[in-house]
């Protein structure tokens, strides 16, 4: 589509006049990492278009972005440095002045100090991260401290939902969609998560709500319900549904789901709006809700769709304490001292 989109501008120059008269000033955000076909397609509107390119090529996080090769594109650009920095302390600052691989040179607009040490290590070791992890922290007297890593995994390990985290990234679908995982399991943006992750993140808050003392009945149970019950009925509803939620596993939560059912349309009714899915008239059917979702047709290959199932069971056998970890992860919403993201965390 953008091939074709570069080839329709560059033979129609009424085509770059329309676009333009609609579109006079072009912003490009994170310019970097945008491809250079992309860039290509822009470029060509031009002299009849404004178009400006915000970035930092020292901050290229993907391999087929256009980063410093801006100029062969659109070649003749006006440069315009930030020299100041906004965002930092000086100290930070004067350290990526230290490391940057190009001229540019910014002043820190904050007059806070700050503080920036590096330790190295080649030591590969838990139990000696961890004591590494507990001496620093000790060194801010109780406030929140925020650790950076560099890869995802990590990150899901040290929040306490590795296993969750491992069991989606081994299925067939994140194994092809490999670039996705980031955004579709630990995006802190709910409506780019992948399908399962998104059901499982209703799940989670859902499990979160009900299991909160502090929260509203009206956060998990709609008016229509509840406006019309008496104290007892209500209670009643409450002590049921808190009932389905008393389980260790997701696996035992939707056996509990499909078992309340049977017995209680209403709370039942609260769970469906509450978990945004219907897939629960067995437990067989939602084992094949997740195989076929994460796995697609493997029907043909008795090898691998023993080995997807396998996956799945592992996947149903997740702790429901590690569901909850990942939901306050993803929601920032977390009373822990210590907290570990990667890059996508970090501005």
């Amino acid at each position: 589509l953008i091939d074709y989109a570069n080839k329709l501008l560059s033979n129609n120059k009424t085509l770059k006049k329309i676009v333009t008269d609609k579109y006079p000033f072009i912003l490009i955000d994170e310019y970097q990492d945008t491809s250079p076909k992309v860039i290509e397609m822009f470029g060509q509107l031009l002299p009849y278009a404004v178009i400006g390119l915000y970035g930092d090529t020292c901050q290229n996080i993907y391999s087929d972005g256009i980063g410093d090769k801006i100029f062969e594109v659109i070649p003749n650009l006006a440069i315009i440095n930030n020299t100041i920095n906004r965002r930092s302390s000086l100290s930070i600052v004067e350290l990526g002045n230290t490391i940057r691989k190009d001229d540019l040179i910014q002043n820190s607009f904050s007059r806070d100090v700050g503080s920036v040490k590096i330790y190295y290590s080649t030591i590969d070791d838990d139990q000696v991260i961890d004591s590494f992890i507990k001496n620093v922290s000790s060194e801010f007297d109780g406030h929140n401290v925020d650790f950076f890593l560099l890869k995802n995994e990590q990150v899901a390990v040290r929040n306490g939902f590795g296993r969750l985290y491992q069991t989606l990234s081994k299925t067939d679908y994140y194994k092809n969609h490999y670039n996705q995982i980031t955004t579709e399991i630990l995006s802190d943006d709910k409506t780019k998560l992948g399908t399962i992750p998104l059901h499982l993140y209703y799940v989670a808050q859902f499990v979160s709500l009900v299991s909160n003392k502090e929260t509203r009945i009206s956060s998990y149970i709609p008016k229509s319900v509840y406006g019309n019950l008496n104290l007892k009925s209500l209670k009643e509803i409450i002590t049921n549904t808190k009932s389905v939620i008393n389980a260790d596993t997701l696996g035992n939560l939707i056996k509990n789901i499909i078992k309340i059912k049977e017995s209680d349309n209403e709370v039942f009714a609260i769970i469906k709006d509450n978990v945004k899915n219907s897939l629960f008239n067995n437990y067989e059917d939602y084992e094949n809700y997740l195989l076929n979702t994460l796995y697609g047709d493997i029907d043909e290959d008795e090898e691998k769709r023993n080995d997807a199932v396998e996956n799945i069971i592992e996947l149903l056998n997740i702790k429901i304490e590690e569901l909850v970890n990942w939901y306050a992860y993803l929601k920032r919403d977390t009373d822990k001292n210590i907290n570990f993201y990667t890059f996508h965390g970090t501005k």
